[in-house]
This record gives C-alpha cells, structure tokens and sequence, in this order.
C-alpha cells in the first residue's frame, strides 16, 4: 500500500492510503483528516543487521539493508481559530523543518520507528 497526503472530504489535508497490488483496485482512503505533511526516513543496517543511519528514500542504495522505519506526521486541529494570536512555529518533522505558515490553528507532531519483520537481529 502507498500512503499520501492529499485533500480530505472536508476540503482540508488528509492521509490517504492507495492499493499498490495489482488487481487491488486504484480507490484511495481517507485515513485521517487534518493531516498536513508527512516524512518518512529508512532505517539502513550494517553488518551486524543493527541500524547505523536513518536517511531518506534517496539516499538507500540497497533497499535489502533497510532494517526499520522512522515515521513523522504533522497533524493540525480541525478550526481554523483555535489559537488566540497566530501561530508562526516550525516543526521538526525527522530532521525535515516544516513551516507551515502563520495562522491560529493548534499542531501536534508525532514520530514513530519501527524495525522491519525478520531484519534486524
């Protein structure tokens, strides 16, 4: 499965999960609403199958030494007043620094890692 972000039923940004497998269908999901960027950096082994570097898709030149997933989200509230001043915060997104703007909405980040079934010892 693919996941993106994209414009949600409610006109704001969403996380979307698409169907890669063929014979799946190309329909995508709205998983959840409010979802502003997302960041994903690959978690690559060494020898030892312990994981040295994180590093973007970019950056992987042999996708059998990725051994785990670090996952960051920059979520936002739904009203577009939730603060009483604006908010002109940057956000570190998995060492990616996200401006989204000044406005007066509430945002969160969260991050995630995890290693990958049977790759790291």
């Amino acid at each position: 499965r693919g996941y993106y972000i994209g414009i949600g039923a409610d006109g704001g940004p969403a996380l979307f999960r698409i169907p890669l497998t063929p014979g799946e269908g190309t329909n995508a999901v709205e998983l959840v609403s409010g979802v502003e960027n997302m960041q994903i950096l690959y978690g690559v082994a060494g020898p030892q199958r312990q994981v040295q570097s994180y590093v973007p898709a970019s950056a992987v030149t042999n996708w059998d030494d990725v051994a785990g997933v670090r996952i960051g989200l920059l979520m936002r509230s739904p009203g577009d007043q939730i603060l009483e001043e604006d908010n002109a915060d940057t956000f570190n997104l998995v060492g990616t620094e996200i401006d989204p703007g000044a406005d007066r909405r509430a945002r969160l980040v969260a991050t995630t890692t995890t290693g990958i079934r049977n790759r790291l010892e």
